[in-house]
């Protein structure tokens, strides 16, 4: 009996970053998702927004209701939750952490950090996080020129509650090097959820990359890093200690 996937990392709201760019591209994504799931999926939302910043919130919050309200009329049978991806962009301290918004139900938080960030200063910015709270999940990090180079880094960072998710996105246009970065944190029991950041129609689906994925990291992989673990981590649960055996 296949097991109900969870899309912990998207960008299907309309509008609020380079997500969506409309209703109409927003209903696209939708049933793309749904229908490439056989219509077994939940599917969390996560617009993009900077822990240092506090302007454009009210707009976010109302037009996350105003989709909230299109996606049951639009997809009925489709399970819709919201989170963001909140970009470190600076130091957290006890009041901004306290802040970012979480996963539907969890203390868990999806972060990501500056794409160029050096190492020491991406090490400080989630150690900073992570005095603060637990349940931190790091965004894409075989796109980080810092995990390419020594991507047992990730190991390090585990121990301060740092977990990883690896993009669909990623596979599908980040070029052969973020590629083997992925597959390799995947072998080596660093990724523990795997998401599509799927950013506009036409994107790959979570369901899209089933097939790849259980080639290179096994079925039991696939369920943990879709399945298994983004459920616990909706049920604020701890995870196991890795996505593959």
């Amino acid at each position: 009996m296949r097991t109900r996937l969870t899309d912990l990392h998207c960008h299907p709201i309309p509008g609020v970053d380079d997500g969506a760019a409309s209703w109409e591209a927003s209903a696209a994504m939708l049933h793309e998702a749904f229908d490439s799931a056989h219509g077994d999926l939940t599917l969390i939302a996560t617009p993009h927004v900077r822990m240092g910043a506090s302007r454009g919130r009210g707009f976010l919050g109302r037009r996350t209701t105003e989709f909230a309200v299109f996606a049951r009329r639009e997809v009925p049978g489709l399970r819709v939750g919201f989170g963001a991806e909140v970009l470190l962009d600076g130091m957290a301290n006890r009041s901004r952490a306290a802040a970012l918004p979480t996963y539907p139900g969890s203390e868990w938080v999806l972060v990501e950090l500056p794409q160029r960030l050096a190492w020491p200063f991406s090490l400080l910015r989630l150690l900073s996080l992570s005095r603060f709270r637990t349940g931190i999940l790091l965004a894409h990090p075989e796109r980080y020129p810092w995990c390419a180079r020594r991507p047992g880094r990730l190991a390090g960072l585990r121990k301060a509650g740092v977990r990883c998710q690896v993009s669909g996105r990623s596979l599908e246009r980040g070029g052969r090097a973020v590629r083997d970065t992925a597959f390799g944190l995947m072998a080596d029991g660093l990724c523990d959820i795997f998401a599509s950041d799927c950013h506009a129609p036409g994107n790959g689906t979570l369901a899209s990359f089933e097939d790849e994925i259980c080639a290179r990291a096994g079925r039991r992989g696939w369920e943990a890093m879709t399945c298994g673990n983004p459920a616990a981590i909706l049920e604020n649960s701890g995870l196991p200690s890795g996505g593959i055996d």
